[in-house]
């Protein structure tokens, strides 16, 4: 190397932003670039002669010789993150490279050290680590919160619902069996208030499930027009009752979409009672469907109480009512056109409202795309399933094992499918219902799924495992999606969340036992 070289070689190395050191084999200092006088705080005069061991921790010297050992042998150190001791005493954390130097003829005759400050990436890796270490935390605690959400919510789901099935099941019972001739207003009112809680508890777990994303659809290709004709005749006997007239204008033309036809008839239910609700007797309701380009729409609308332009931006909005006072003269949660609208956008559509203001009724325009695969006789089918079954007679010969810790709402299970003329034999247990199998045969299971001590998906197994039950069917205060899902999955044909109505029990184990008919 000539003296330029030399020079300009020195001139790279002082000039360097990392401490750049050179010692003897036995950790002597013979170089120190003015990198390392920042690095570490020391002058070159005050290291030059001094062991390397002065920048050491005291619980890091043992690095020095494991250093050198390497070295002597011909191995580098590459990248190795430490520790030192600044001349004022303060930690610096480096990453530290060590090679061999070599005389002309190979011989290893000293130790190249370079060294880099890395504190600030460090500190930010720490800090990164800290952010992460917490956002985890926090996603665990929010995991935690949301399985007492759902616990809470399917318990207090269950302790709801098992009661209201009792009291509105044996209500509609006393009503349609002619038994409350001097109590048909009062019996009336049972139902209503009834209906009314069940409407507000589905809407509470609706929001809970819409707020967690877990609201799933049973998609197939339905005709529009067949869950329009379902959702007005739902609605006529409450309309009838208040002197409301129900107008329908259902088009000729098949408008297909792809939907779950249990929500859209939820969709129309909370439009068409609220529809009632806002309407004074002897007013207006009603729905128009017709085509739209490439949608199906359908149009609900009213001459009651109307909406004021600065209400229709928001009453969309969850927990929002145009009047929120504890005047006002409508009751609700304020949640039946949010769910409206999250249920209509997950079917792809669009919902809008439009009212002239108060006192001049509203509008609920509702757009759903068409379908335009092939045309199978799905729709017809649909609208098969949307129709109730007849009254009496559909069980006839068939042998049903009711179980259900519940006395009053088992009772009532019994009743309804005594009257369909099923032969009904009633457990208040798993175990009994297990012991009660052993000794006669079912075609069909009605089974509750919370049960003390055994529950109804472990008693399903159980049965699976040993006696040829064809079906059976979970009725079960467990009412979600996922509920329902699970239920399918565990074996059960059908699952249908309490309160159930009569007329859709006796369907949904005439639909579990069809299919084993003789």
């Amino acid at each position: 190397m000539t003296p330029t070289e030399k020079d300009w070689f020195a001139s790279v190395v002082e000039s360097s932003d990392d401490a750049i050191v050179t010692k003897t084999l036995e950790g002597v200092v013979v170089t120190w670039n003015r990198g390392a006088e920042r690095l570490f705080g020391y002058l070159a005069e005050e290291m030059i002669g001094r062991p390397i061991l002065t920048i050491f921790p005291p619980d890091r010297v043992n690095e020095e010789e494991l250093f050198l050992g390497r070295v002597r042998r011909g191995l580098r150190v590459e990248h190795y993150e430490t520790i030192r001791i600044r001349k004022d005493g303060t930690p610096v954390e480096i990453s530290v490279s060590l090679s061999p130097i070599r005389d002309q003829q190979g011989g290893i005759v000293g130790v190249s050290k370079i060294a880099r400050d890395i504190g600030e990436r460090k500190r930010a890796q720490r800090e990164r680590e800290e952010l992460l270490r917490r956002e985890q935390a926090a996603l665990r605690e929010s995991q935690a919160a949301h399985r007492s959400k759902d616990e809470f919510l399917a318990m207090a789901s269950h302790e709801l619902r098992t009661p209201l099935n009792a009291i509105l099941g044996w209500a509609r019972m006393i009503e349609t069996s002619g038994r409350a001739k001097d109590a048909t207003k009062e019996v009336g009112i049972i139902i209503r208030n009834a209906v009314a809680l069940t409407d507000l508890l589905n809407s509470l777990l609706d929001t809970a499930a819409m707020t967690m994303g877990r609201i799933r659809l049973n998609v197939r290709a339905i005709d529009v027009r067949n869950v329009v004709n379902a959702a007005v005749e739902s609605i006529r006997p409450a309309a009838l009752m208040k002197r409301v007239d129900v107008q329908l204008d259902n088009t000729s033309e098949s408008l297909t979409v792809l939907g779950d036809p249990a929500r859209l008839q939820q969709v129309l239910w909370n439009l068409l009672t609220n529809a009632l609700k806002f309407t004074n007797t002897g007013g207006v309701i009603g729905i128009a469907v017709s085509r739209a380009e490439n949608h199906a729409c359908i149009n609900v609308f009213d001459n009651g109480a109307g909406i004021s332009p600065d209400a229709l931006e928001m009453i969309f909005e969850r927990y929002r009512q145009e009047d929120g006072s504890p005047t006002r003269k409508y009751g609700g949660l304020g949640l039946g056109l949010a769910i409206v609208r999250h249920l209509v956008e997950l079917h792809g559509g669009k919902v809008r409202a439009e009212s002239e203001g108060p006192g001049k009724g509203s509008r609920f325009t509702i757009e759903l795309p068409l379908f335009e695969g092939a045309q199978p006789r799905i729709p017809a089918i649909a609208a098969s399933n949307l129709q109730p079954p007849s009254m009496s007679g559909e069980l006839a010969g068939r042998r049903v094992l009711v179980v259900d810790d519940d006395a009053d709402g088992r009772e009532l299970v019994v009743e309804i499918l005594r009257s369909a003329g099923a032969e009904v034999v009633a457990a208040s247990s798993g175990p009994a219902a297990l012991e009660t199998i052993a000794e006669q045969p079912f075609d069909v299971i009605v089974s509750d799924i919370g049960m003390p001590g055994m529950d109804g998906y472990q008693l399903l197994q159980q049965i699976q495992g040993r006696f040829p039950i064809p079906c059976a069917v979970a009725l079960t205060a467990f009412g979600t999606d996922g509920d329902r899902e699970r239920a399918l999955r565990a074996g059960f044909s059908d699952h249908l969340p309490k309160p159930v109505g009569r007329d859709e029990l006796v369907r949904a184990v005439v639909r579990a036992v069809s299919p084993h008919s003789n």
